[in-house]
């Protein structure tokens, strides 16, 4: 058992540069990786999928004229009823529950990725974070096909 998840690290270290392709995922996080320092690695690749998805809605803000982050701007962000980010015209009820689907995906990883390594100091295994950055970077590539769709009177 431990010679096997000995393999799947290492298998981890050689798979990262095909694994997480996306650049500015990769730009970030590499040099984390590289030193060995896995959760650094999955927590800057977090903090950068974040600023993606603010940088591309036009950063919005809440009605006290805040700028919104964490799971407040993914929630509005992908908001069905209301988006300000969107990959496809919304005309069907797959469509719609595509986006709200994935609404939940960029919510949890800000739950369940990004704020445990935020908040809490902890060995991650080169494995585990490798999947944390394959997660994050078909994120990243989904907010790369996203429109900006918010109205100005909206």
């Amino acid at each position: 058992q431990s010679q096997k998840k000995e393999n799947k690290n290492d298998l981890a270290v050689t798979l990262f540069d095909e694994m997480v392709d996306h650049p500015r995922i990769r730009r970030v996080s590499r040099p984390h990786w590289n030193n060995k320092q896995y959760r650094s690695a999955v927590l800057d690749a977090q903090i950068e999928l974040e600023n993606m998805v603010k940088e591309k809605a036009g950063y919005p803000k809440d009605n006290s004229g805040h700028e919104l982050s964490g799971t407040r701007l993914m929630h509005k962000v992908f908001d069905v009823n209301d988006p300000y980010l969107k990959w496809s015209d919304l005309s069907t009820r797959v469509l719609r529950d595509e986006l709200d689907g994935y609404k939940f995906l960029f919510v949890g990883s800000v739950l369940g990725i990004r704020n445990p390594k935020a908040h809490l100091v902890f060995r991650q295994t080169p494995w585990r974070a490798l999947q944390l950055l394959v997660f994050t970077t078909l994120l990243a590539e989904l907010v790369d096909r996203c429109d900006y769709c918010k109205s100005e009177e909206s």
